[in-house]
């Protein structure tokens, strides 16, 4: 039985290259195994699929949070997801393709810096389940590509945008614990 390998990414350069562990690093050694890196980095070709609760729109426009005005972040964080219904998204018929191609992984977005959340947590209200799609994506994406033959990755950001709106503080960057880790601020 294949296992799932979960890749808490705060970089997206985790996926190809070993992080240098960093003597000023405020979260300690790097905690990823080097097998497991080694592991990822040999399986060569694979695909991310960088998602979010904008992609309904066909941008995303999460960065565009940051300093945003109050009606902007409500609008985006309690209208969005009323509209959201990713229906036609079919993680087997996405890893066929990708199996096709010659990829041997498969990285999902299980939660952006945005915050929202594709399975049923009950950390937040942020989430897939809250959304006239109702069920849980993240189950759906591993098992699709399981079934597929593909290795499973998970990209999990610790930052949450949505957090810092719910609790009244501004969402900035610039001068925070996350940004050495972020993936670049795209």
């Amino acid at each position: 039985m294949k296992k799932l390998f979960v890749v808490w990414l705060v970089c997206i350069g985790n996926l190809l290259y070993a992080q240098k562990e960093e003597s000023d690093n405020r979260f300690g050694a790097n905690k990823n195994k080097p097998a497991r890196q080694e592991w990822l980095r040999d399986l060569g070709f694979g695909m991310f699929i960088h998602f979010n609760v904008d992609a309904q729109l066909g941008i995303t426009i999460s960065h565009s949070l940051v300093g945003a005005s109050d009606d902007y972040l409500k609008r985006y964080f309690n209208e969005l997801p009323k509209t959201f219904d990713p229906a036609k998204f079919s993680p087997y018929d996405i890893a066929k393709l990708a199996k096709l191609a010659g990829m041997k992984y498969v990285v999902f977005t299980a939660k952006h810096h945005a915050g929202f959340c594709f399975w049923d947590t009950k950390t937040t209200s942020f989430k897939i389940t809250n959304t006239p799609y109702k069920k849980d994506l993240l189950k759906e994406y591993v098992e699709g590509i399981r079934k597929a033959g593909l290795a499973v990755g998970l990209y999990y950001s610790p930052e949450d945008f949505k957090f810092l709106y719910d609790h009244k503080i501004l969402i900035k960057r610039g001068d925070n614990q996350f940004d050495k880790h972020h993936h670049g601020g795209l």
